[in-house]
This record gives C-alpha cells, structure tokens and sequence, in this order.
C-alpha cells in the first residue's frame, strides 16, 4: 500500500513539474534559459535575438555554462553578443587561455562592455597570439578601448618580420 502511495505521489509531482514547464517557445526567454541549462546549441543563438531587457537575466545561466567547461565557445559567443558587463569576469578569464581562438573571444568581449582598465591585458595577449585569424580580433578590441600602452603593443606587433608575428 505505501508503495502504491509513492508511486502515485511521484506521478502527480511529474504531473505538476509538466505543467509548469515552458513550452517550446523560441521568443520565450523562460525556454531559452531552460534550453540553455541543457546545454543545446540553438538556445544559444537564439538568445542573440532577444532584446538586452530580455537577455540580462540569461546572462548568469550563460556565464555558468562557460564556467561549466562545455559549449566554453558558444557561450562565449552569446555573451559578447549580449555586451553584458556581468560577463567581465569570463571575458577575462577567456583571454588567459592558451587557444588563441576564445583568447580572442574574450577581448571581443572586453571591448564590448568598453573595458578600458582591460586593454592592457588585451594587448598583452596580443603578442602571443600565434593563429593568424586571431589578429583581427584583438586589434578590433583594442580599435574599441584604446590606449598609448596598446598602440606600442600593435606597433611592435606591426615592426616584427613575417615569419615573427605571433611568436
């Protein structure tokens, strides 16, 4: 008889769960948050299309997935998208990793939220990036927060032979 009793007590508790779960609603920030808990790759783009009012909230799942160490590049993605100032710390920590690729999705971010008291890091990881399609990247983030530090950074960087950029 308890056994009957839990089984039911668990079937009207997922009865309850269903219910208030959003429904697939691509326009819906509740089920974009809930999609993107779940890790699934079009939650992400799709996030881009809300309005800055709408992502704020989304912001904090986004950061977690990033720290999480899955979808490290679509979340990164999302969140300089999003040019949300909450992300500071993830940008920061994208751009002290070694591929040069979220490296450069970090300074994007940087530049996005217009951290100029980061411009020095950015410049910085500028001279060891060594995929040539990174550049762009970082030489557009350190265009949107410049200073006289990274201007000697991109100038050096310009000076070195070809087969020397990037190492």
């Amino acid at each position: 008889m308890t056994a009957t009793r839990l089984t039911l007590l668990a079937c009207v508790m997922a009865i309850v769960a269903a219910c208030n779960a959003p429904t697939e609603d691509w326009s819906d920030p509740a089920w974009i948050d809930m999609r993107l808990e779940a890790l699934d790759p079009r939650a992400f783009q799709e996030f881009t299309g809300l309005s800055a009012e709408q992502q704020a909230p989304l912001v904090e799942t986004i950061v977690e997935v990033y720290n999480g160490g899955l979808r490290q590049e679509d979340a990164l993605r999302a969140l300089v998208a999003a040019g949300n100032p909450a992300a500071k710390d993830v940008f920061l920590a994208a751009l002290e990793r070694s591929d040069d690729s979220l490296a450069a999705l970090g300074a994007r971010g940087l530049a996005a939220i217009g951290d100029e008291a980061s411009a020095a890091a950015v410049a910085q990881r500028l001279s060891t990036v060594t995929q040539h399609e990174a550049y762009a990247a970082f030489l557009d983030a350190l265009q949107a927060i410049p200073t006289p530090q990274a201007a000697d950074v991109v100038a050096e960087l310009l000076f070195r032979p070809a087969p020397r950029i990037g190492g």
